[in-house]
């Protein structure tokens, strides 16, 4: 198989949506907002059967609206907010894909890395990230592929090399 040459700058876009895929996979979002769901309502029941004049059912409801807060914060600000205050985000990358590893060249400093390094990959409609921590990944945006075939190929060869996180 050929080698597969990417070179490119992360956009607001692709970082946003490689972190959004990453909360998809690792943060229970579903789970936390039906139990804030839970919690404020019976928040409500409690406070309507006993009275809101007591404590518990503000207690209840503070907490499931932090709990809605924290996800919101979790999906909408915290994928930008990490883009724009991470320097390395805006570098150029060059990166060689060949069997045998990734060649990753960023602002004046290159690697080898061997495909044993990562231990799984994520994909969807946007982009694949390439885990080689619990919660550190190389995002690469499908939009660096210009056919179908190129884009095709790469998910191959990763494939291949690694198992879905």
């Amino acid at each position: 198989m050929e080698p597969i040459h990417l070179k490119f700058r992360y956009t607001e876009a692709d970082w946003v949506a490689a972190m959004r895929l990453h909360f998809r996979q690792t943060l229970k979002l579903r789970r936390d907002l039906a139990a804030a769901i839970v919690i404020g309502f019976l928040g409500f029941a409690f406070g309507a059967s006993y009275g809101f004049t007591m404590l518990l059912p503000w207690v209840l409801a503070g907490g499931a609206a932090l709990v809605v807060l924290l996800v919101a914060a979790a999906w909408y600000v915290v994928p930008g907010w990490s883009f724009q205050r991470s320097p390395k985000l805006h570098d150029e990358y060059d990166l060689l894909f060949s069997e045998e590893g990734i060649d990753f060249r960023i602002a004046h400093v290159g690697s080898k890395f061997d495909w044993t390094r990562y231990r799984g990959y994520l994909a969807d409609e946007s982009c694949w990230l390439l885990y080689y921590g619990k919660a550190t990944f190389t995002a690469i945006p499908k939009r660096l592929f210009p056919t179908a075939e190129d884009a095709q190929g790469f998910a191959q060869l990763i494939q291949r090399k690694l198992s879905p996180a």
